[in-house]
């Protein structure tokens, strides 16, 4: 089977689900030319989970752009959405790399989730 954007964001996905970014990066890394947004967004997750909050938010953004320019599943809009007033938020609160304080990271998380809103065509 081919790498497309569905089956390698489901790939890497799994392998972030199992604590193992580097492979993920690295599965990624090796398919870079498959560029849609849900592989986009999965990126995002990656860099994140790697500590490097202002790619991840970086990405978060371009999943977003890309969903607008290209069209994309609801889900995959709303965690993009999610995600990067998530990243904003750490970033506001000075955190760098999340794993390093838990604690202000999972405070983020819990004032980030306000901000978000989903339209109803």
């Amino acid at each position: 089977t081919q790498p497309n954007d569905e089956n390698l964001s489901k790939l890497a996905s799994t392998y972030l689900e199992h604590q193992q970014p580097g492979l993920a990066q690295a599965v990624l890394d090796q398919n870079s030319a498959v560029d849609g947004a849900a592989v986009t967004h999965v990126r995002s997750r990656v860099a994140l989970a790697q500590g490097r909050v202002p790619e991840a938010l970086y990405l978060s953004e371009l999943t977003v752009k890309k969903c607008d320019m290209q069209g994309c599943e609801p889900r995959t809009v709303a965690r993009a959405l999610r995600q990067a007033e998530f990243l904003r938020a750490i970033d506001a609160a000075g955190i760098e790399d999340p794993s390093l304080d838990p604690l202000a990271t999972d405070l983020a998380f819990v004032h980030s989730g306000r901000g978000v809103q989903l339209e109803q065509p």
